[in-house]
């Protein structure tokens, strides 16, 4: 199984560093490929003052963290999805969503989200933190 991470889980796993941090191991440890667009490092970067105020890390700890995270999600180019973005942009409910819907198109993957908003669309399989929870615990 291939699993596109949203951000919103990633910065989810960064701030409280419980559950979701743990399902990243959990899955990857069941052989679930865990990626994400190149496009998820610009949000981290863009919102990594706020994640350092909101999770109580200093700017070390953070990107030990990020570093023990990305063991697990593999960050995938643009130019491996780059031709699914004119479909995504069709199913993605924001514009600054659709390199995930994008490389769930080029990968024929699901995505770990917790957007209400992304199961709008049924062309993606969209998967919550607690969907994911029932299936692997």
């Amino acid at each position: 199984m291939i699993l596109v991470v949203d951000a919103e889980v990633i910065f989810a796993a960064l701030i409280a560093r419980g559950f979701t941090l743990q399902l990243i191991k959990i899955l990857s440890d069941h052989g679930v490929d865990l990626i994400s667009p190149d496009y998820v490092s610009d949000e981290i970067r863009r919102r990594k003052d706020k994640i350092i105020r909101f999770s109580g890390l200093n700017e070390a700890q953070l990107d030990f963290v990020l570093n023990l995270i990305f063991e697990r999600i593999k960050i995938i180019s643009s130019k491996e999805y780059i031709q699914y973005f004119e479909e995504a942009g069709k199913l993605a409910p924001h514009k600054i969503d659709i390199p995930y819907f994008a490389l769930a198109l080029a990968k024929n993957s699901a995505i770990w989200s917790n957007e209400k908003s992304f199961k709008q669309q049924s062309k993606v399989k969209i998967l919550s933190t607690n969907e994911l929870k029932k299936m692997f615990l």
